[in-house]
């Protein structure tokens, strides 16, 4: 009994004492959740992505082929796939592919060859993802995410483009074939979900903070 009285009185407390359990959770919730619309519209990014698949490749297993043979070939095409994406990947990534890209994308700013290395390229980097999209053939997504669309947008198209180039200077092969092209985003990413977690978790941590607070100190008013 003394736990239903102990939650009724907890009840009477909250709707009571309703400017220090709901209203200041409330008024803290809000006043995060206009901060963070501020901080992301002054942080917007937007997200693009290019890309590109392999040609010459022959996925499509003969159908006379025994069960044995077909389990043998698709080992075999894993592990051709796994070393390809390893490969590929790289080949995104690699420094040299970076800077040709960069040194169009940013020839505006002039910067020198050791300010693209050492300070732009992990710049760009550090923001850029090779997704994997295994089917009929490889499909190799680059995806990028920056604070200018249009830039974004031919960064990755250009990274596609040097990427390559560079295949046949590395690897010696001419494979890469463009799949999807770039386009710049109308709109920025969207934080409104992330916003909405955050002020969602701050405005019920402050309830959990006071509650008690409100709860002990009715208790030892009305001792």
């Amino acid at each position: 009994m003394r736990h239903y009285g102990d939650g009724w009185f907890a009840l009477k407390v909250f709707f009571k004492r309703w400017y220090f359990t709901i209203l200041i959770p409330l008024f803290c919730a809000i006043i995060v959740m206009i901060g963070l619309f501020n901080y992301y519209n002054h942080t917007r990014t937007y997200t693009v992505s290019a890309s590109f698949v392999l040609t010459g490749e022959d996925k499509n297993l003969s159908q006379k082929e025994d069960e044995l043979e077909k389990t043998e070939n698709r080992i075999a095409t894993q592990k051709m796939n796994g070393e390809l994406i390893t490969t590929y990947k790289g080949l995104v990534l690699h420094e040299g592919t970076l800077y040709s890209t960069l040194a169009d994308v940013e020839k505006e700013q002039k910067y020198s060859k050791q300010q693209l290395i050492y300070k732009v390229i992990p710049k760009y980097r550090s923001n850029l993802k090779v997704n994997i999209v295994e089917g009929e053939s490889l499909i190799f997504n680059v995806v990028y995410k920056g604070k200018n669309a249009k830039r974004a947008a031919r960064f990755v198209n250009e990274l596609v483009v040097q990427t390559a180039k560079n295949e046949k200077k590395l690897l010696g092969t001419v494979s890469i074939k463009k799949f999807t092209k770039a386009v710049p985003p109308m709109e920025p990413d969207s934080k409104i979900a992330s916003i909405f977690k955050i002020t969602l978790v701050f405005g019920l941590f402050t309830w959990l903070l006071i509650f008690p607070i409100v709860i002990t100190f009715e208790r030892k008013r009305l001792n």
